[in-house]
């Protein structure tokens, strides 16, 4: 397939080259590639103070020196338009802006399920007990020793787990980071980090498995639903023995 010629695509004082042509698409490795390439020249026009490469207002605060999230804020998002002139189709981009997401490692708030509001509340509450049971000589941050509401705690459920599909999960925030816990019939720590807080995640979250994990399996998409559990010829039997006595 023959290429056009390469039309430069300017970017703060540097220049990009992309090809545009009727005759040649895009792949979705050039899509990427070129996502890459536009974000971290916006990113270098943001540090470098120059105008234009400002930090979104819709961004979240305190990310000044987390560079995955500064790439993902001031670089990626603002290159869709980019993308297109370059001939990428909305597909290819949906789809590049996704994996980088994901590598990133950032959750925006569109990213999380709902937890209803009583759900949330028995959650933190019993998180907060839970951790004052612990032993003393767990570990402790001097502001959470001072001041206990300081540090917010919370469960999380994410709309789209395909890195993760086919292993039923929540992420529990903790006072010194974030671990994963299974929502299986018996919950198992996914993530063990040696956290203050994970025997107290895994407890609260054994506590509440089963409404997260309808919650969870009400919200995967289509392509990320579990088949339904194997019954055995046992239950069967014992189920149809109930039912004939009622």
């Amino acid at each position: 397939m023959v290429r056009g010629f390469p039309r430069p695509l300017k970017i703060s004082s540097s220049y990009i080259y992309i090809y545009t042509t009727g005759c040649h698409r895009m792949t979705d490795d050039e899509v990427s590639d070129l996502l890459n390439k536009l974000g971290a020249r916006r990113l270098a026009g943001f540090q470098r103070g120059e105008s234009g490469f400002e930090l979104p207002k819709d961004a979240p605060t305190g990310i000044e020196n987390d560079i995955c999230a500064l790439l993902w804020h001031v670089g990626s998002r603002s290159s869709h338009d980019d993308l297109l002139a370059a001939g990428a189709t909305p597909e290819q981009i949906a789809k590049a802006m996704t994996t980088q997401k994901v590598t990133l490692g950032i959750i925006e708030p569109s990213d999380l399920v709902p937890i209803p509001r009583d759900l949330a509340v028995a959650l933190d509450t019993d998180l907060r007990a839970a951790l004052l049971e612990e032993p003393e000589h767990s570990l402790r941050r001097v502001d959470e020793k001072v001041v206990d509401w300081i540090t917010e705690h919370r469960v999380e459920i994410y709309f789209n787990e395909g890195q993760h599909r086919g292993r039923p999960h929540v992420a529990v925030i903790l006072p010194d980071g974030k671990v994963s816990i299974s929502l299986e019939s018996t919950p198992k720590l996914l993530t063990p980090h040696g956290y203050r807080g994970e025997a107290s995640a895994l407890k609260v979250v054994k506590k509440y498995r089963r409404r997260l994990r309808k919650l969870w399996d009400k919200t995967r998409p289509d392509d990320q639903k579990l088949p339904p559990p194997k019954i055995s010829t046992e239950t069967r039997l014992k189920a149809q023995k109930q039912k004939r006595k009622h």
